[in-house]
């Protein structure tokens, strides 16, 4: 396998190649069935040992399988013993609808603070230019903080459908 890789890493590449493959797994558990994500777990706590983990699941797969993976990824293979996380990619619906649907059972397994949305495109050039208008503006400067903000929150109203974006 390691024949197959591309490494990037400046100094000492094989060896940094070589190093992160012995602490990468491979497990066939099927992506859409209970049983799949059962044996996942066992490998999971198998490779953690005893202890506490945390976990993130990073899921970028079409939104016509995301449900079909993350509900029995939530029924078993989360850990009880640290915190999971949930990552999604766009799109979380092709309607308004559809989204509330995600939204709402994704939310009967998962926490609100265990999902995290990705949109890669939605708005790259304000999220770029989000440091220059903190730092320039006096006002927000001393108030933009963990201390004040909880979250940040960027809504965007497009002409395109999600339907367009989706694909």
């Amino acid at each position: 396998m390691c024949s197959d890789v591309y490494c990037e890493c400046s100094e000492n590449c094989d060896d940094k190649l070589i190093e992160f493959l012995k602490k990468t797994y491979y497990v066939d558990a099927g992506h859409d069935n209970q049983e799949g994500m059962v044996r996942l777990n066992s490998r999971m706590s198998q490779i953690e040992g005893i202890g506490a983990a945390n976990r993130i699941f990073y899921l970028a797969v079409p939104q016509e399988a995301l449900l079909d993976v993350a509900l029995p990824l939530a029924d078993g293979a989360q850990t009880k013993q640290g915190w999971n996380r949930i990552i999604i990619e766009k799109p979380f619906g092709f309607t308004g609808l559809s989204s509330l649907r995600v939204t709402q059972s994704m939310l009967s397994r998962f926490e609100e603070k265990q999902i995290y949305r990705i949109d890669h495109l939605l708005g790259k050039d304000l999220i770029e230019n989000l440091t220059v208008l903190r730092f320039s503006n006096l006002v927000f400067e001393p108030l933009w903080s963990r201390t004040y903000i909880r979250n940040v929150q960027v809504i965007f109203s497009e002409e395109t459908s999600n339907e367009i974006q989706g694909r």
